[in-house]
This record gives C-alpha cells, structure tokens and sequence, in this order.
C-alpha cells in the first residue's frame, strides 16, 4: 500500500504557516493538546487530523490483509482499485467540503473519515469472502 498525507493535514499546516487559524502552535504545543476537549479551532483541526491519520493507517492494515488473501492478478486488481478508491475519496471529500471556509480541512477529515470507516468495513467483508 502507498503513503499518502492527509490533505486535511496539510491544510491545517498550511493554515498556521500563514496564519489563517487565528493562532500559531509551536511544535510542543501540538503534542501536547488534549484532543478529548480542544480549545480553539486550531487545536480541533490538529484533532481531527490525528483521528483521521489513525483511522486511515486502520484502513492500510485492513486492505493490506485482504490484499494477502489474493494471488496474482486479482491482488494487482485489489491494490489498483484500493488506490483508485482513496484517490476518488480524497477528491469527492475536497469537493464536497470546499465551502466551509477556515473550517475545510477539519471537515475534509470528517468527510475522510465515514468514508474510511464504511470502507474498514467492506474491506473486513471482501476478506472473509476470500477465506470461504
């Protein structure tokens, strides 16, 4: 499986680098925010990255399963597919969200997010399918 950065991720980064969250987090300042109640808006962008970063290294563990339970061809055509689907949900996520403003990147990782747990899920099915 590919590495991919989640775009929410570099928004937000982007956003402090220019300056557009209102305030700037130093580097241990953004470990050490507590994600369980963020304080601002910028502290709630760098929490849904995290929860979006962990959901999508789920969704890379679970394809990667499914994936070994094919051979030859059809694991090529798994992993094309697999890519061709984060591609196609990264694209509709920025598309869908493209209105809201400062606060695109946290709801590009929402909208990531569903889609990663619906995927988590097909993925677990597709896998016990392959061992019947």
């Amino acid at each position: 499986m590919k590495f991919r950065i989640h775009v929410s991720v570099i928004i937000f980064v982007a956003s402090i680098l220019f300056g557009l969250c209102g305030m700037a987090h130093s580097q241990e300042t953004i470990k050490d925010i507590d994600c369980s109640n963020p304080k601002d808006q910028a502290s709630m962008g760098i929490c849904q990255a995290r929860k979006t970063d962990s959901i999508y290294s789920k969704l890379q563990v679970v394809a990667a399963e499914v994936a070994n339970t094919m051979q030859g061809g059809r694991k090529e055509l798994f992993e094309n597919y697999q890519a061709a689907w984060e591609k196609y949900i990264s694209a509709k996520c920025l598309f869908d969200k493209s209105h809201y403003g400062s606060m695109y990147g946290q709801m590009v990782g929402i909208c990531e997010e569903e889609f990663y747990n619906k995927r988590i899920n097909e993925l677990k099915r597709l896998g016990r399918q392959n061992k019947e």
